[in-house]
Formats: structure tokens, sequence, C-alpha cells
């Protein structure tokens, strides 16, 4: 009886356990079902998901430890099933006839007293959207202008170039004086007139109907049905639309082919408003059940390091002696120092160990990754369970940049002390550091499985909700290429933009500079979003603050590209070029500084593939202007400068940013090699100051900055 006893006992245990391994893999595939329905907009049906896997996993560790990832998706399910995305026609102050948000198709006409859309600047009233192909505007009025220069049509406004429509008056004689104005149309640029008629048919105080229509080549003007100007005009011109109000209009019809950004922000505005009214009134209790944020119980037996104290061999004559003078040395930063004094001091005053384990942690600061690692295994070879030893190894390897070395000593740190929440934070925040998203979250979720979990795990977890499942965007378009994953709620055509210019670019940088390890197997991630309202509202999530004045970012602790939906698509495109490099760089550099990550965005901004060559280092004429009234500041200040004061003069610091950048990669006058030797050692690291002083150390900072104005100069 008793043999049958063990046996049943013996066949039963493996039994049990790969039921609880089937439950949980059961509930992730429901999780996962429910994403996917989330992403095709089925809210209702991926809400139905999700409540279906929590009544037939509750009271789970494992659905526990996924409480941030579900909370997040309940609650986008709910807001979206609540609120339907607004109907532009309510957001525009005029009568939106049509309007095509992919193809940027528009008519709208405006009543004398709908004009809320435009915005006045100097006098002329500005359409709110940017024009990408031909458009017409109609204004009609019961008393044409008898003052002025009469109707005035401003078309393809771009920056300080455009086409002015003046209409004229037709001639008028009060008393001996006769008085006209002629019709013309002027190129605001070089000041020519493209047409020009002495004679104008528009009749002050009388009914009129104007007319501007605008292809790839013209610009066609008519007054009450009757062609009166036609001037030419380059096919890529276009740009903004305005006219000068003035007599009596009563009506204004626009339209055309826009840029689709005007509309498609005024809905992510609209959804914006919604969600932040859905945030006062959401009661999570109500959707999300309460005992998913309960603490799971930890596990007794659960191992935590023990640290401090000093590696086999040393005694306490040595901590008195020598190994004191260099602690000492070490607290005070004085890191050259110490290792000078480490070399001469004998094995009877620190002891092997101790000699060896203080030269780590010199060498480490310094940046001798090599030499540092090297004499933690000297250390480790003679008290291979010394803890703090093998936490620096891991994270000495990771320095180097042998992320898949330091991934594995990470691991085997995690497996020996499982119920250690420091290491469980510090090993997160290495795989966060090297995009390793998913094997981050796999960590975090292992240990609050377990009950071992902390303010900073906590944090850990909601950054990577985020950092997986990035914005929760009402319809996500995706599109995927060779080394990008671009996301948006704007449009497919977008992604694909955004694609070609990113890819272009990346080989641009592979050419010219480095290619990045490890791709296509970890794409690149883009964001793309319809407005600048839910741009700031995702960072704010992030950060707790919205960036003020900023087209994009990108953000190295989630790998995450952000672009908003620019009214001008170009300037968009420039922004997904400049922040593309910082992504970029990202995967090449731990902390190269800010002069140097910038001023490289800002160089490859401009860079233009024609004709299957790349153009590069064009003058960037926006900066040197700014260097022009600023002036150029000295070398050893600016290349020094923290994060926190380069970006309180943001601008100057862009420009000489990137005229510094122009100086090393063009000018005759620069040390030859020096753009090499710098990329080379921000590689190595450990920061930016001590890379710079590698560099930098032996070289005359004063004749190369008068080199380098010297070839400012040049460039005006």
């Amino acid at each position: 009886m008793r043999s049958a006893l063990l046996l049943v006992i013996t066949l039963v245990v493996p039994c049990a356990a790969q039921t609880a391994a089937g439950s949980e893999a059961e509930f992730v595939k429901a999780l996962a079902k429910a994403k996917l329905f989330v992403q095709r907009g089925r809210w209702a049906t991926a809400h139905d998901t999700i409540n279906k896997a929590l009544a037939g996993h509750d009271y789970e560790n494992y659905v526990r430890a996924r409480k941030e990832e579900i909370a997040s998706l309940i609650r986008t399910c709910v807001f979206r099933s609540k609120f339907k995305p607004a109907d532009p026609k309510t957001l525009v102050s005029g009568t939106l006839k049509s309007f095509n948000l992919k193809s940027g198709k528009i008519k709208i006409i405006y009543q004398r007293r709908q004009m809320r859309d435009w915005v006045t600047r100097n006098g002329v009233s500005v359409f709110p959207a940017r024009f990408s192909g031909s458009h017409t505007i109609d204004i009609k009025g019961a008393s044409y202008p008898g003052s002025g220069d009469g109707a005035i049509v401003v078309v393809c406004i771009d920056g300080g170039a455009g086409y002015s429509v003046v209409f004229g008056r037709a001639a008028v004689t009060v008393g001996q004086t006769k008085s006209w104005v002629p019709a013309r149309i002027l190129n605001l640029k070089t000041r020519d007139d493209t047409d020009y008629k002495e004679s104008s048919p528009c009749r002050p105080g009388k009914k009129f109907s104007i007319k501007v229509s605008v292809d790839r080549r013209s610009v066609k003007c008519a007054y009450n049905g009757r062609i009166v100007l036609s001037g030419r005009k380059r096919p890529k011109e276009w740009g903004g639309l305005g006219f000068v109000p003035g007599g009596r209009f009563d009506s204004v019809t626009v339209s055309g082919q826009v840029e689709p950004s005007w509309l498609q922000g005024l809905i992510d505005a609209a959804t914006q408003k919604q969600l932040a009214k859905f945030d006062r009134t959401y009661d999570q209790a109500k959707y999300v059940p309460k005992w998913i944020f309960e603490k799971p119980k930890a596990q007794p037996t659960l191992a935590k390091a023990t640290r401090g104290g000093w590696p086999k061999g040393v005694k306490r004559q040595h901590i008195r002696g020598g190994l004191g003078r260099l602690q000492d040395l070490y607290d005070r930063k004085k890191y050259v120092e110490g290792e000078k004094l480490a070399m001469k001091l004998g094995d009877d005053e620190v002891s092997i160990a101790g000699r060896s384990w203080m030269r780590m942690r010199f060498n480490q600061h310094l940046g001798l990754f090599e030499e540092a690692l090297g004499h933690c295994r000297k250390t480790l070879a003679i008290d291979p369970l010394y803890t703090e030893a093998r936490i620096m190894e891991a994270r000495i390897l990771g320095q180097m940049g042998r992320h898949d070395e330091a991934t594995a000593a990470w691991t085997k740190l995690g497996d020996r002390f499982p119920g250690d929440t420091e290491l469980v934070a510090e090993r997160v925040n290495f795989l966060l550091t090297i995009g390793r998203m998913k094997e981050a979250h796999a960590v975090v979720k292992k240990a609050m499985s377990k009950g071992v979990t902390s303010k900073d795990i906590e944090a850990a977890d909601r950054l990577l909700v985020k950092a997986e499942s990035g914005p929760r965007f009402a319809r996500p378009v995706r599109f995927t290429s060779q080394n990008y994953e671009v996301v948006s709620d704007i449009d497919k055509q977008t992604c694909q933009e955004a694609s070609k210019i990113l890819e272009e670019s990346y080989l641009a940088f592979s050419t010219y500079l480095e290619r990045v390890k490890g791709l296509p197997r970890q794409r690149f991630r883009v964001f793309l979003f319809a407005g600048s309202r839910g741009y700031k509202r995702y960072c704010s999530d992030l950060w707790g603050v919205a960036p003020n004045h900023t087209a994009g970012l990108y953000t190295p602790r989630l790998k995450q590209l952000l672009i908003w939906n620019l009214p001008n698509r170009e300037a968009m495109m420039r922004t997904v070029r400049h922040e593309g490099f910082h992504q970029y760089l990202d995967r090449l550099m731990r902390d190269p500084p800010r002069w140097f990550n910038e001023g490289m965005a800002e160089y490859w901004e401009s860079a233009r593939l024609v004709n299957g060559r790349w153009r590069i280092g064009q003058k960037r004429d926006d900066h040197l202007q700014t260097l022009g009234k600023a002036g150029v500041m000295p070398l050893k200040g600016f290349l020094y400068r923290d994060d926190r004061t380069f970006m309180i003069r943001a601008g100057v610091h862009y420009a000489q940013s990137w005229a510094f950048i122009h100086f090393l990669r063009h000018a005759d006058t620069a040390p030859k090699g020096l753009f090499d030797e710098l990329w080379s050692s921000f590689k190595k690291g450990p920061n930016a100051r001590a890379a710079m002083d590698r560099v930098f150390g032996q070289k005359n900072l004063d004749a190369l900055g008068r080199a380098f104005e010297h070839h400012v100069r040049s460039l005006r």
C-alpha cells in the first residue's frame, strides 16, 4: 500500500505543475487576443475578452504581475467605447462641404461672421491649413473696396515667399482727378511682377466676385467670371493662403488640396478634450477587480544579496592601513591618484584581493573598462562568491557594450538572488537601456508574480507597459520596413513616407558613419501623432510634463521616436530625419555630449538624396544668421556645457553645434582625424566628459577655437 501511495504522489505532482503552467499560458494568450482586438478598434470585444480571462484566472499571482497592463487596456476600451471620434464638420467655424483625410481634398464655405478659423497676420486673414496642391479661393460681396489697392489675395505663402494678387481698382474721376490702381501679381521673394494690367476692371462699390486659382505652374485671377491676371509659378511652390479684408464681402469659399494636418489636429484636440473629461469621472474600481492590485505574498525562501564588505583575504589591518587610504582617495574622486597608490602599496598593506578590488573601482571610473574588468575577475578568482564583484562585472560588461555577456551576468545574479529587489530594478534598468523591452518586462513579471516588488519595480512596470504598447491610438495604422516600425493615427501613406525617409537616412548613416548591429531583429520604433495635443498628452503620461516648442523627440529610455503632425509636411519630415538620427546614435553611444548629438542631428536634417547620391554639408543660413548675431562662444565653455545649460539658450547652442560639426567634417583647417577620434571616444564612454578629456586633453582648444571661428566666417 505504501509503495502504491508513493507512486500516486509521484505521478500527481508533475501533472499539477503542468496544469498551473498551462493556466498562465492560457491567460497570456487571452490577453494577446484582447490586444489584437484593441489594435483593430473592436473595443467592446476586447473588454469582454479581458473580463472573461480575469474571471477564469482570479486571484492568480501571474495576473497580478500584469496589473498595469490590464488596467491600461481596460481603461482604453472603456474610453473608446463611450466616446466616438468627433465629426470634422462640428470642429470648424465654416460649413465643411467635403473633406478627404487621406488626399487632403477640401471644400469649405465661410460667411462673413464665420471667420473664427482664420488667423490675422500683418493685416492678412490667413486660412489655417497649408496647401500642397491645386486650390482656389472665391470671395463674393456686395461692395468692392473703394480704397487702397482694392482686393488683395496672397497665395503660396512660405515664410517670406509667396505671390500677392492685387486686383486693383478701375479708374474713377472725382472732380478734376482721375485715380485708379493697376492689377498685378507680385512675386514676394523676387519683388518682380509675374503679370501686370494697367487698367483694372474692378469697380469700387459694386457687387463683386473675385476668384484666384492656383495650379502647378500658374496663378490665375478672375473678376466677375472674367480672367484678369495670369502669372507663372514654380511647380513645387505651395503654401498658405490669405486675403486682405476690404469693402464688404459676404462669403469666402476655399477648395483644393491641403495638408490634412489641420483637420487631423482638430480631431486630435477634440479627442484629448474628451479624454480629459473621461479622466475626471473614470472610476477604475467599477471596471477592474480590486484583487489584481493586492500584493502577492512573497515567498520567504527567496534569497537576497548581501551587500558591502570586502573580498576574502582582506583583514582588519588592511582596512585600517593601505585600503583605508585608497578608500579615502576614492571617496574624494581622486581616481588617478588612487590607481597610482594602489600599484605602489605592498600585498601586506592591502592584500591581493583588496588591491584588485580597488584598482577595478578606480579604472571603472576612469573609463578604462578592459583594465577594470581584468581586476574584477582577479578579485573573483580569489573570492568567487563576493557579490559586489559579480555586480560590478555585470555593470562593466554593459559599459563596454558587451551586452549579451552583461545580460547573462545579470541573469545569473537574478537566479542566485531572486528575492533581491535592488538587483531586479538594476537588471531591468540595464535591459531598458539597451532596448530589450520584452526581456525587461519578463523579469518584472517573474519578480512580481513571486511577490518581489518595490517602488522602483512598480515604476518600471508602468513604464514597460507604455514602452511595449506605445500610444493607444483609436485607429492605429502601421507600416513595417526593413529597419523601422512606424505606427500612427494619421494614415498609412504618412507612415510609408516617414519610413522611406528614415530608411534612406539610415542607409546614409551606415555608409558615412557606422552600421548598427542587431537590425532588423530589433527594429527602430516610431510613433506619428495626428495632432500636438495627443503628442503632448502621451509625453505628459510618460514624464509628468508636456514638452513645449517641440515638433518631436526621441526618448532613449523607451527607444521610441515621437513626432506630431506639423502643418507643413516637409517640416514634419525634416523633424523625422533629425530625431531619427538621435534614435540611430542611441544604439551606438550611451552618453555623447549634447552638442555632438544635436549638432549631428542638425547636420543630417538638411541632407538630401538626389538622383541616388547624398548631398551633405549644406550651409544652414538659419544657423549662420543666429551665430552672426550672437557670436561664436569659446570652445572650452561650449563643449563642456551640461544639458540644462545647453537648453537655456537652445537656439544659439544648436547653431554652434551644427557649425562645429560642419567644421570637423569639412574644414581644411580642422585637425585631421579629430572627428573620428571623437566618434571612437564617445562610443567608448563611460560619459561625455571623460570621452572629451581623452580627445581634447592634449589639444590647444584656443587655437582650435580660432580655426573654428574662421570657418564660420567663411561660410557666411
